[in-house]
């Protein structure tokens, strides 16, 4: 039974020290599809269709309108005939590419990027429809960007058939292009017989890259590796829970599997000097928060790197709409991480996980 999977990243200007990520997890209700046939060849134009469904949810809050990039087209596509070959769902790519990767690879000088990723939906509504109903993938749509491109691929023996990128940037050298038709390139078809199928939403894990802010230098406040205790996580608990109480929503509570979890994560970024939620063993969030036996119906992640304490990290995290997004998200349970390593590049490594899981409970 074909599913429809959402994903979200963000990615910001590659200067500077402070780093932060995001990956958004979602899950939603059942959907009847009445068709599951190819939706749109390269012949109909369905960039400009796309093109005109996220500037007609931009405009109804007063946001300036996307201009349509060839290189993101270029990018986004691509990426949607990769996952439509190769029967998979994800931000990473079947050669490892990262969304950044990609989008370089097409000669798009930017300062800031992101992405959104679907499977399943049948057409530019539906998918519209399942992004908008998702704090993060909606984050994109409305975001700071103005260049826009966009990739659907279809694939009738692959488990969900139909799948969707959005690519989102900024770049002072890049233009628009004059028309929001641009030539996409194959995609795999073959042509099925006519069905009727219930595709499910299910919680979908997948890999970002970092995102990164234009900050100052951070001076380290200590030369040794500050202490993982409780205090720490006390304090970040705090400080997520503030935020969520200025707007009404309930407080998380610690769940020790989760912040096992991140305090893994945090580690490992640490001691091999990277920032990415694709762990060095290859391991994806919903691996390692798998790992630890948690039992979800829903996650989510942030990770940071640069920021020295848990008010400049939180800081950042809020001033950036998706990791806004997951902070006061609809989930329960909550564990942080934080390494140090003065030989790295960014010496403070920060991550948040966050879950659902009808099973599990505060600790």
């Amino acid at each position: 039974m074909p599913a429809f999977f959402l994903v979200a990243t963000t990615l910001a200007l590659v200067t500077g020290t402070s780093i932060a990520s995001l990956e958004a997890v979602v899950s939603a209700s059942p959907q009847h599809v009445e068709r599951d046939l190819q939706t749109y060849t390269s012949s109909d134009n369905f960039q400009a269709q796309m093109l005109a469904a996220v500037n007609a949810e931009r405009a109804k809050v007063g946001l300036v309108a996307f201009c349509t990039n060839k290189k993101l087209q270029a990018s986004a596509q691509l990426h949607s005939n990769d996952q439509a070959r190769n029967n998979f769902m994800s931000h990473t790519g079947s050669d490892g590419s990262s969304m950044s990767q990609r989008i370089t690879a097409q000669s798009f000088v930017w300062s800031s990027i992101a992405e959104n990723v679907a499977a399943g939906q049948v057409d530019v509504t539906a998918v519209m429809k399942a992004w908008m109903n998702s704090s993060g993938h909606k984050a994109n749509i409305l975001g700071n960007y103005k260049f826009f491109g966009t990739g659907y691929a279809y694939n009738a023996n692959s488990n969900y058939k139909h799948y969707w990128t959005q690519d989102f940037g900024t770049g002072s050298s890049e233009a628009c292009d004059s028309s929001g038709t641009v030539q996409s390139t194959t995609a795999p078809t073959v042509t099925p017989t006519p069905t009727t199928a219930t595709p499910t939403m299910t919680p979908k894990a997948t890999t970002a890259t970092p995102a990164v802010q234009q900050t100052t230098t951070p001076t380290p406040t200590t030369k040794t590796p500050i202490s993982t205790g409780q205090t720490m996580q006390q304090q970040m608990l705090a400080a997520v829970n503030a935020e969520r109480a200025k707007v009404g929503l309930a407080a998380y509570c610690t769940n020790k599997k989760l912040q096992t979890s991140a305090q893994l994560h945090s580690e490992d970024q640490a001691k091999n000097n990277f920032m990415s939620h694709t762990g060095s063993n290859g391991s994806t969030m919903s691996q390692r928060i798998t790992a630890q036996s948690f039992v979800w119906s829903s996650i989510a992640e942030n990770v940071a790197a640069g920021q020295v304490d848990v008010a400049a990290v939180v800081k950042s995290w809020m001033n950036s709409s998706g990791h806004k997004a997951n902070i006061l998200g609809n989930y329960k349970f909550f564990g942080m991480g934080y390494a140090y390593n003065a030989n790295s590049n960014y010496k403070h490594y920060w991550t948040q996980d966050f879950g659902t899981g009808s099973s599990e409970a505060c600790e």
